[in-house]
């Protein structure tokens, strides 16, 4: 009869961790903590092709990109500017950034800021 009840007990604790992971896990997505929280529809993304050959390529960290809908958002953030082109990996944490025209590094890290990101180390090549 003990062997039931000590079954019955691992059981339940078993079932009362995983919904206070479940419960955590919601509370975060609701609060804004998530990366998509709140955010029902997923970004299209906004190819783009330069018209001419570029002159730089930043690559920029990016630790905080946990999905792939977070780096379409900075993607389509980048090609919206002139003479701009951009990639973002959520599996490498970072951004390429193609461009026709120089870019200070504060105008990349406020652009990365208004997705919700925080950029890391910038590397600026000239081609």
């Amino acid at each position: 009869m003990e062997n039931g009840i000590w079954g019955t007990g691992i059981l339940v604790a078993v079932l009362v961790i995983a919904v206070f992971f479940a419960l955590r896990t919601t509370v975060k997505r609701m609060s804004g903590k998530s990366c998509c929280a709140g955010k029902t529809e997923k970004p299209k993304r906004e190819l783009k092709i330069l018209e001419s050959e570029p002159d730089y390529e930043i690559t920029v960290e990016i630790g905080d990109l946990c999905c792939e809908n977070c780096a379409v958002s900075v993607e389509n953030a980048f090609n919206r500017m002139e003479g701009v082109s951009a990639t973002a990996s959520h599996k490498e944490k970072r951004a390429v950034l193609l461009l026709c025209r120089e870019m200070s590094e504060t105008e990349i890290r406020l652009t990365i800021a208004g997705c919700g990101f925080t950029a890391g180390e910038i590397q600026i090549k000239k081609l």
